[in-house]
């Protein structure tokens, strides 16, 4: 029991400094650790992913208040962007998480493990902005639409969604520590209607662990969420010192490790 204890502490460290850092709820690391320290629990295999997610996602309420609250100190959150993002993400988790309790596990278990190959290479490769992009301009619609397709995934997936905001809005044109913080704040709701959804759709699945409620094994998530509160204003102070390139490359690596350690055939 000790040795998972310090596995929840360990991973909710590095889901708070990466919160802070890149903006991400955390749900990138949290996912496959959680899969790995289930495992040792010896949690229902049929369920396994499912309680993954819905976990991640309540540990991500934690983790991106935090970051949240130190970022808008720093007056770095584009609040006119959440403007339209946050409802379409929101809506999108409720559809995703409704959607991922129908599929299998090992399904959402690749689809997490190629999102992380696909985007992580994009990081990696990319080369360096250097003079700031103007802000694109969107139709509201089309705004909207972007946003639902992003919140879907995050539903499926227990991730919170910022894996895919950070690459759309640096697309949008904003620069990386706005990016970071408005990222963070929007992964907010995304992950507060994940986890409600879980919970609800998992109300009624017998042979659940003792200590969840629904899709999510509160033990595990409060302990990562508490950890995590520690190192997400160390990432806060990170993303404003170091260089923007150097943040991307480490974005990039870290999602081809996820992807590596998530992949079926490995």
């Amino acid at each position: 029991m000790s040795l998972l204890f310090l596995g929840y502490i360990l991973t909710g460290l590095c889901a708070g400094l990466l919160s802070g850092l890149l903006g991400l709820g955390g749900g990138i690391v949290i996912v496959p650790a959680l899969i790995a320290l289930f495992s040792m629990q010896s949690f229902p295999h049929e369920h396994l992913m499912h309680i993954a997610t819905g976990t991640s996602l309540a540990t991500i309420l934690i983790t991106s208040f935090m970051t949240t609250w130190v970022q808008s100190k720093r007056k770095a959150v584009q609040w006119s962007v959440l403007k339209w993002l946050i409802p379409g993400t929101v809506l999108g988790a409720l559809c995703g998480t409704v959607i991922g309790n129908y599929l299998p596990g090992h399904l959402l278990k690749t689809t997490f493990a190629f999102f992380c190959l696909l985007l992580g290479g994009k990081m990696l490769l990319g080369r360096a902005q250097l003079i700031a992009k103007p802000e694109r301009k969107l139709p509201l619609a089309l705004a909207v639409l972007f946003a639902w397709l992003i919140g879907t995934c995050a539903g499926l997936l227990g991730i919170g969604g910022g894996v895919l905001v950070i690459p759309f809005l640096l697309w949008y044109g904003l620069e990386m520590p706005a990016v970071s913080a408005t990222s963070a704040a929007s992964t907010l709701p995304t992950a507060t209607s994940g986890a409600l959804t879980a919970m609800v759709v998992g109300w009624h699945i017998s042979g659940l662990p003792s200590g969840s409620l629904g899709y999510v094994y509160w033990p595990a998530a409060l302990c990562i969420g508490l950890a995590s509160l520690i190192a997400a204003p160390m990432g806060v102070l990170l993303v404003h010192r170091l260089p923007v390139l150097l943040v991307k490359r480490i974005f990039g690596g870290i999602l081809l490790i996820v992807a590596w350690t998530m992949m079926p055939s490995f």
